[in-house]
């Protein structure tokens, strides 16, 4: 349904052979700077290249380290007093906003504080990144964000999304194409590019078939309890 699942994620992460997403060295680098102490982290990439998948593991391996984890939704408001609530606490979290661009009151009135076992993960897309990160504000000057741009896939990824889409059965007319002239056509036609890969993907015939028969399928009314 489009919708991603942590329990798949969490089997993924622990049982390779049986991939559900792609490996990401930003998820490796992020946890690594998490785990020295650092407590801000941006993630930015173009529409598709995988924010939200790379968020979604940041938080399981959280979960797994034993940290709770929460992410910016519903009104400013209510999140605000569950951030003040978090405070008192003083429990171990990481505070999730994604699209930050669209919390930067929210993200002002928490002031972004350095609260002991508290890490701050936030996600944009590339060119809105570089119009507001001058506006996020740190507590201190001594302390920073670290940025990692998830645009292009590196060559071990792209091994991943080799294997994924084997697995899956996605490639579609490539499907006979050696591995050799698979990780090709990815590199040098879709530029290293997840987003690109997706497109590739909805635009094979197999899919657009598949697509089709979802959408010209009877609605419960057409069946025979109508």
């Amino acid at each position: 349904r489009g919708e991603l699942s942590r329990d798949l994620i969490f089997s993924s992460m622990e049982n390779s052979t049986s991939p559900y997403i792609i490996d990401r060295q930003v998820v490796v680098n992020a946890r690594a700077s998490i785990d020295k102490g650092r407590k801000y982290i941006v993630i930015h990439g173009d529409l598709g290249n995988g924010k939200t998948v790379i968020v979604e593991e940041l938080a399981c391996a959280s979960i797994q380290r034993g940290m709770r984890v929460f992410a910016l939704t519903g009104h400013p408001k209510y999140a605000l007093e569950d951030f003040h609530k978090l405070v008192q606490s003083r429990e171990k979290c990481v505070l999730i906003i994604e699209n930050y661009s669209r919390h930067m009151d929210f993200i002002e009135n928490i002031g972004m504080r350095n609260i002991p076992g508290h890490v701050y993960i936030l996600t944009e897309r590339s060119a809105l990144h570089e119009y507001y990160v001058e506006a996020l504000s740190l507590p201190t000057p001594a302390e920073e964000y670290i940025e990692f741009d998830c645009n292009k896939l590196s060559d071990s990824e792209v091994e991943g999304a080799i294997r994924l889409l084997s697995t899956s059965g996605l490639w579609g007319e490539k499907t006979p194409l050696s591995d050799f002239m698979k990780r090709k056509f990815i590199k040098e036609n879709l530029h290293s590019e997840f987003q690109a890969i997706l497109i590739e993907i909805l635009n094979s015939p197999a899919v657009k078939n598949k697509l089709c028969l979802l959408y010209t399928s009877p609605s419960p009314r057409d069946g025979l309890l109508s």
